[in-house]
């Protein structure tokens, strides 16, 4: 069967012209990048940026994720060592019974959280954008 490497013509015979631009592609590129730019704060929100350690629903401290650290936060039943590294912050040694919130591992999304529930202490990454209400719980 020999090959062809021409396109198959239309029915009528006539090939048609190439196409040039339009201003029709000229709006659709524009508008592609306005909603590009228009979505990038929304994604800076997004950059997590700090870590708040809380007790007993008041914070305590906050520190920035980028710069490596040890802390000892004391809970409620004895100290606990939140480690922040490579951008994560995992909690390595508590006095809790069980160790739940050390086999958490490390976190490093926003909003992402380690609970020690028997010291009381909670870990959170955040960003320093503004963070909006994404949902009301009654």
């Amino acid at each position: 069967m020999p090959r062809n490497s021409s396109p198959p013509a239309p029915p009528d015979g006539k090939a048609s012209p190439p196409r040039g631009f339009f201003w029709v592609d000229a709006f659709i590129i524009l508008l592609v990048l306005t909603g590009t730019a228009l979505t990038l704060p929304a994604f800076r929100a997004l950059t997590p940026d700090r870590v708040a350690i809380f007790r007993d629903n008041r914070q305590i401290a906050v520190y920035p994720l980028a710069e490596n650290r040890v802390i000892t936060v004391d809970g409620v039943i004895g100290p606990v060592e939140v480690v922040i590294k490579n951008g994560a912050v995992s909690i390595t040694r508590s006095t809790c019974p069980h160790g739940i919130c050390m086999k958490s591992g490390p976190i490093r999304r926003p909003r992402a959280q380690i609970v020690c529930a028997p010291n009381h202490i909670l870990v959170t990454v955040t960003s320093s954008g503004n963070d909006t209400l994404d949902a009301i719980v009654r």
